[in-house]
């Protein structure tokens, strides 16, 4: 082959490879895509949008990270003293709990007051845990923490343990034995309580050392032990005596120790019972102080006991007064040993229970009875004696003639005459004092085992427990059974509560050995009344609002009348007049929201306050007879204008709403001018035309049948009786022709209706 044809043969191949790679370029380009000019610009605004945000968010973050302010800080509040400077209390406000214990060390006894200073109880405390220290200062430490200051150690220690309940008392003895005080916060009680603690317990020589102690006490728990030095047994008793006191405030049980040096053993007198431990038992058994106080509470009986509510939602009461309870509401005075008229409730209430029996009354009972009148005479003597020694103070022992000193004690204020001189001086200041707060109360001394004889109680078949309440501090509870103890004689009163049967039963005269036996024979033999209460009595320290506006007077105003237990029955037997009764609680939810549907009925049937009175009552505040106590709320029941008997209650599985109530009205109204007065004033009420056209041409069929019954009627009559009945006939012919105008005159129609009302009989007589 030439050259020429080889340089050809090679440019072929070359050529067609140009050739090719053109035509892939030119398919390349035909599959791209083809964007529109609108197209294209909205994409580019899509890529400026996101640079823009970019740029916003930096701006933003720069902006931020230069303009970072230090939070916000909020100091700790100063603390500032709680007491005054001046008082008898050490006020640690910066809530130091170690120093606040370091300090009770120097003293035997510390009272100590745990305290918020924002917390309305704390302030309402304060100032009677300064009179108890301005009476109590030589004999205890008062102190006072505060345990709410953030960053202190008290509350870092205790503010979980004491959340909500604040103040928090307590006593904290020198030998580390820390006593909590659960009692009321009144200086009177709180003083009692710490001349418990300080005295504990009391020594008694033999058996009949126990007898006056009944008298103060519900119970007695004789100690017979070991007393000498590193005795096993005291530190026991001794540390179960300051338990109890914790437990029980009001001191129903006392402890009395009788030193032996035999058999060790323990008695515990109640009313009814010795309890003795078995012989052998008191060191086996009796293991700790935490034995003895279970021992002791698991055996206690009481004939009577006081009532002390905790003033919180709780079950303490429903558990004091299951079955028929007497209650004694009389003032009591926690400075004083005894009270007379519950010491003679005492005795009353264990020779009840004891049903008379002379045999088996127990052996203390004529102790008891010579130790009334015994104690009244010691107090008065007490008190006398006391109020002319009344500024003298206990001066410093000296050596008698400048020749020898009283003690053999360097330090001669403690001496043993002046420690007595001092306790009898503090013993007269509690006097004083106690009857500052409060006189004592006496009353007869008669003897009650005649009176029981005389009215025969034991032959009843109903039994009573006892109990009674300081009428000084529990008035409210009194109130709430309708009696004012502010207008009693010595603001005593008796009670007996029947929770069974819902009743409750009152004496308000003056309370003697007589009167209360005879109450109890009254109750024990039904001779008695049933008393009520009312939510409108108004006492001394409660208010009464009793809603009343002369708008009522003026017509188509709505006003619902409050019922009381005084206007109830007076009310309801109103002649001529339909009275529906709304009966609530104001622990009922379901009342307020059914409210408004009796409201709108009441609205509706406004132009009827002539014949329809809607009214409510509190069934929880006032006390109806058997028959007009509702056992459910809310309850509605209509008593109709004539035939009061014949009341009828709305059914309780209806819904209560504003139609089921004006059903309800219609169906048990006595009279056809009443229905159609009641069906007019429905008429009248409603606003839509086409309803309202309805409503009439109803009102108009029930016409024509009340007109059919009453010609009935006039054709089974006497020609004397026919007269009447012809002129209801003729209204009824003219409400009628009325009825078929539009629109109806509606004076007219209740004119014509007004008419018809009163030559008519109820619907009952008149088929």
């Amino acid at each position: 082959m030439s050259d020429a044809d080889s340089d050809g043969g090679n440019q072929v191949p070359i050529a067609r490879e140009h050739d090719n790679n053109d035509a892939d370029d030119t398919t390349i380009e035909k599959n791209l895509p083809v964007y529109s000019l609108s197209t294209t610009a909205f994409i580019e605004m899509l890529y400026f949008l996101k640079e823009l945000t970019i740029l916003m968010l930096l701006f933003v973050t720069y902006a931020a990270l230069n303009n970072i302010e230090p939070p916000i800080m909020t100091r700790n509040q100063v603390a500032l003293p709680f007491f005054e400077v001046n008082s008898n209390i050490r006020d640690f406000f910066h809530g130091d709990i170690k120093q606040a214990l370091a300090h009770t060390h120097d003293s035997e006894v510390t009272f100590a007051m745990l305290y918020a200073p924002w917390d309305a109880a704390s302030k309402e405390s304060r100032r009677e845990f300064e009179i108890s220290a301005g009476q109590l200062r030589r004999v205890a430490t008062f102190i006072g923490i505060n345990c709410w200051l953030p960053g202190s150690t008290c509350k870092r220690h205790f503010v979980n343990a004491i959340y909500g309940k604040w103040p928090i008392f307590f006593v904290y003895l020198n030998s580390g034995k820390v006593i909590e005080y659960n009692g009321p916060k009144r200086s009177a009680y709180m003083i009692s309580f710490l001349e418990s603690i300080i005295n504990p317990y009391v020594r008694v020589e033999s058996i009949e050392d126990v007898l006056p102690l009944f008298v103060k006490h519900e119970a007695v728990i004789v100690a017979q032990i070991d007393c000498s030095p590193g005795s096993r047994m005291f530190p026991k008793v001794y540390q179960a005596s300051l338990s109890m006191i914790s437990q029980d405030p009001l001191n129903i049980a006392k402890f009395a120790i009788m030193c032996t040096k035999g058999r060790q053993h323990m008695e515990l007198f109640v009313w009814n019972n010795t309890i003795s431990t078995q012989e052998g038992s008191m060191e086996r058994d009796m293991v700790s102080a935490h034995a003895i106080v279970k021992w002791v509470t698991k055996n206690v009986a009481q004939a009577l006991s006081w009532l002390s509510p905790v003033g919180v939602k709780s079950n303490q009461l429903a558990s004091q007064i299951a079955g028929p309870t007497l209650i004694l509401f009389t003032p009591y005075n926690p400075l004083f040993p005894s009270n007379d008229l519950y010491s003679l409730l005492k005795i009353i209430a264990i020779e009840y229970k004891m049903c008379n029996s002379t045999e088996s009354i127990p052996f203390y009972i004529p102790q008891l009875k010579k130790d009334r009148l015994k104690n009244q005479q010691q107090q008065e003597i007490s008190l006398e004696e006391c109020m002319k020694k009344k500024g003298k103070r206990v001066r410093p022992a000296t050596s008698q003639n400048g020749s020898f000193k009283t003690s053999i004690i360097e330090d001669e204020t403690k001496s043993s005459i002046k420690l007595m001189e001092f306790w009898k001086s503090h013993r007269c200041k509690i006097i004083r004092l106690a009857n500052y707060y409060r006189k004592p109360l006496y009353t007869d001394h008669e003897n009650t085992v005649r009176y029981f004889h005389k009215y025969n109680t034991c032959s009843g078949n109903r039994s009573l427990a006892f109990r009674a309440m300081n009428s000084m501090r529990y008035f409210h509870f009194a109130q709430r059974l309708g009696v004012d103890t502010e207008k009693a004689p010595n603001k005593t009163v008796m009670v007996i509560l029947n929770e069974k049967n819902e009743a409750h039963y009152s004496y308000l005269g003056k309370v003697t050995t007589e009167s209360i036996i005879q109450f109890i024979a009254n109750f024990t033999g039904t001779g008695i009344n049933r008393a009520s209460f009312s939510s409108s009595s108004s006492f001394e320290y409660t208010h009464v609002y009793k809603v009343y506006s002369p708008e009522c007077l003026k017509p188509n105003v709505i006003c619902i009348e409050e019922l009381y237990s005084e206007n109830y029955l007076s009310t309801i037997n109103e002649v001529g007049k339909n009275v529906i009764v709304f009966y609530y609680s104001k622990h009922c939810a379901m009342c307020s929201g059914v409210a408004h549907h009796y409201i709108t009925a009441a609205k509706i049937l406004a132009s009827l306050k002539h014949k329809i009175k809607f009214t409510r009552i509190d069934g929880d505040l006032n006390s109806l007879p058997w028959e007009y106590t509702m056992e459910t709320y809310p309850t509605i029941i209509l008593f109709p204008s004539v035939s009061k008997s014949e009341s009828r209650v709305l059914a309780p599985e209806l819904p209560i709403t504003a139609n089921n109530l004006l059903s309800f009205i219609l169906a048990n109204l006595k009279t056809a001018s009443e229905q159609m007065q009641v069906m007019w004033a429905i008429c009248s009420f409603t606003k839509n035309p086409k309803d309202r056209e309805e409503c009439v041409r109803t009102l108009r069929v029930e016409n024509m049948a009340i007109i059919g019954r009453t010609l009935k009627e006039w054709r089974l009559s006497i020609p004397r009786r026919k007269k009447k009945i012809l002129f209801r006939l003729q209204h009824l012919r003219s409400l009628h022709l009325q009825l078929a105008l539009v629109p109806s005159n509606s004076s007219l129609v209740i004119e014509l209706l007004d008419k018809l009302g009163k030559h008519e009989r109820p619907l009952k007589a008149a088929l």
